[in-house]
């Protein structure tokens, strides 16, 4: 036989030998050799509450390790000072409050054997682990409990290592236990200590300074009510940028550490001024007087790497980061895009003058149908087009910011905005500030307080050759910033009060309707009368003294009471000779009578709405009309409507039946 053959044959036969040693050890013989006359299988090995765990010390025959736990969190005492990882050490007390024992070793048996002795258990004072666990008396004036757990090697069971409890009178023996913290115990320095930069929750940051080689950037908020949000406070007060501060924690939360110089001093201040490169970083946390502070600066060996020092730990720490390429160094990193942030529902008023046209006024005001928005135009008020005021509001709140252009008021006229082109006044409630401006506490601070903010908008209008562009500039009246913006947000801001009005122009219930007579234009005008029985929901009808009642196609009139029941216009048009011009030669008129009850009196009474409509120039390619102007019961105010309503308003209804809708 090969001498290699017999070489694994023996080891294998050794292995057979220990594996059917282990697996047919006699129970009884377990049982008579256990001082507590019983087996501990199944039970947990370390009778601690992890919650109440206040101290954990690990004499390893390389050093003794102590840990703290201080508010909540773990920290080194000994042999260093710093924070523990809150992930390691709570799985580390996960694995030492649930060593399961599986199987027992009675102590007297121990040594009897070569595999059983304790330098193959792992239990000799070169080799074992002792492990400390102390919990906090649940009587503030009890004493804390300490059980200690000796941890040996690990066993032939794939998983789990041999372990005593050396100061347990009535648990003497040696157990198999299943889980095996030995990844954390090797070198509770390196596998513990906390590779989180710092740690400070997002949620409780009130107030961040970032202090750069040019200067101060100061941010504060409020999360007690009156719950406050970010606010730039330094070298500037004005809104801060909410998803950028937001950005700026999360980035500093994900900072890890890569390597560390331990110094065994708290890190000195950053130096003032910053250095070229570097930045510091003050977190001031809810509750806590001191800020948490971060120095961080490029690594003497670069390759991207940055060094950094946290003012609560006693460490020089190497992490790789581009934070200090890609934080903002200048206020204007960290301000507001948005050109204002407005709750459309605090909002009651709005008012915008501009050059050559009367003032806009819209209010809102309580109605039987709720609080609804109306329109003043010349001294009368009107219902006012919500949607349209929806889509100014949600402008508002929207439109970003191309170029924060000045921070002075001085230059207020350079910009056009000294007089402006358009002011837009709105009135709503908000929250009044704590201080007053020259820093006295408000007496009314906190309270919901009815404000009115004025934007102002300028114009640089382009020379058509591209040396000048098109520009819009916006300040808001008493504030000294000047920010330039889409040119597109004029578009939102219609300045001619009649652009403001409600487009809705009929709105009936069908059982009001009495009669619709329709006229045809041009050279073979005719009329038809349709009288409407809404008892029966039955239609008569009537062209030149001859009675069509029997072609009447009641989906055809009925679509045509739909649309005449909630017609509304595209647009309202400002006096266009052109329109005026076009509805003196109508192409279709109505003539809509409604029978409405009054609710002064209670009574019903008759209300007839005329209606004009004529084409427009403008055609689709295919020759077809666009939009029709309108006119309704004469008044000045024209409007458009759009191809679509026009066709069901002039669709046959005698002889013939409407399509159905798609």
């Amino acid at each position: 036989m090969r001498p290699l053959t017999t070489v694994i044959l023996f080891a294998i036969s050794v292995a057979l030998g220990v594996t059917i040693w282990w697996t047919d050890r006699e129970s009884a013989a377990t049982v008579a050799g256990s001082s507590s006359g019983a087996s501990d299988e199944g039970k947990v090995l370390a009778r601690v509450e992890p919650e109440q765990l206040s101290k954990l010390v690990i004499k390893r025959p390389a050093g003794e390790v102590t840990l703290e736990k201080r508010d909540g969190y773990w920290y080194f005492a000994a042999p260093i000072v710093d924070r523990a990882d809150p992930e390691g050490m709570a799985a580390l007390i996960d694995i030492l409050t649930h060593l399961t024992v599986l199987d027992q070793i009675p102590i007297d048996e121990v040594g009897s054997r070569d595999e059983l002795s304790p330098d193959a258990l792992g239990l000799t004072a070169e080799q074992v682990t002792r492990v400390e666990l102390t919990e906090s008396p649940a009587d503030p004036a009890g004493e804390p409990r300490t059980q200690a757990v000796l941890l040996g090697q690990t066993t032939p069971l794939t998983g789990s290592i041999y372990a005593r409890l050396p100061e347990s009178e009535d648990r003497p023996d040696v157990y198999v236990v299943n889980g095996s913290p030995g990844k954390y115990l090797d070198d509770p320095v390196a596998t513990l200590r906390d590779r989180h930069l710092f740690l400070a929750p997002a949620d409780q940051i009130v107030q961040i300074t970032v202090r750069t080689p040019k200067g101060d950037i100061e941010m504060k908020r409020r999360i007690v009510p009156p719950v406050a949000d970010w606010t730039l406070t330094k070298p500037l007060q004005t809104a801060a940028d909410r998803a950028a501060i937001e950005s700026l924690l999360a980035s500093l939360a994900g900072l890890r550490v890569e390597t560390v110089t331990a110094s065994g001093d708290k890190p000195a201040p950053p130096p003032r001024p910053i250095p070229d490169g570097s930045l510091a970083i003050d977190l001031w946390r809810y509750g806590v007087e001191s800020p948490l502070t971060l120095f961080l600066r490029p690594a003497p060996d670069g390759a991207g790497l940055i060094q950094a020092t946290v003012s609560d730990r006693e460490a020089v720490f190497t992490l790789k980061s581009d934070l200090l390429a890609t934080l903002p160094s200048t206020p204007d990193g960290f301000r507001d895009p948005h050109l204002a942030r407005l709750s459309p529902a605090s909002v009651f008023g709005i008012a915008i003058e501009s050059r050559g046209n009367p003032p806009v006024v819209l209010k809102t005001a309580r109605t039987p149908d709720g609080v609804r928005w109306f329109s003043l135009r010349n001294g009368v008020e009107e219902r006012a087009n919500e949607s349209q005021i929806a889509t100014l509001l949600k402008a508002l709140n929207e439109e970003k910011v191309i170029a924060f252009v000045s921070d002075s008021p001085d230059r207020l006229a350079e910009f056009n905005l000294s007089p402006p082109a358009v002011q837009i006044a709105i009135s709503h409630y908000e929250r009044l500030p704590e201080t007053a401006p020259d820093g006295a506490a408000a007496g009314s601070g906190g309270e919901l307080g009815a404000v009115k903010k004025v934007l102002q908008l300028g114009y640089t209008e382009g020379d058509g050759t591209g040396d000048i562009q098109h520009r819009l500039f916006a300040n808001f009246a008493g504030e000294p910033f000047i920010q330039e913006i889409s040119p597109g947000f004029r578009e939102q801001v219609p300045t001619h009060p009649l652009k403001w009005k409600d487009l809705r122009l009929l709105t009936f219930n069908p059982i009001s309707l009495r009669r619709i007579e329709r006229r045809s234009g041009g050279a073979d005008a005719r009329t038809l009368a349709l009288v409407y029985d809404y008892r029966r929901d039955h239609w008569t009808a009537t062209e030149a003294e001859t009675d069509l009642s029997d072609r009447v196609s009641r989906d055809a009139a009925r679509k045509l009471r739909e649309t005449l029941g909630s017609l509304a216009a595209m647009r309202w048009l400002t006096p266009s000779p052109q329109a005026f011009q076009a509805i003196e030669m109508p192409d279709a008129e109505f003539v809509i009578v409604l029978e409405i009850v009054d609710r002064a009196t209670g009574k019903p009474r008759e209300t007839t709405h005329q209606l004009r409509f004529a084409r427009t120039g403008a055609r689709t390619p295919q020759g077809d009309f666009l939009s029709y102007y309108g006119q309704l019961d004469g008044s000045p105010d024209l409007f458009e409507v759009d191809a679509e309503t026009y066709r069901h308003l002039i669709a046959p209804v005698i002889g013939t039946r409407v399509a159905p809708e798609p």
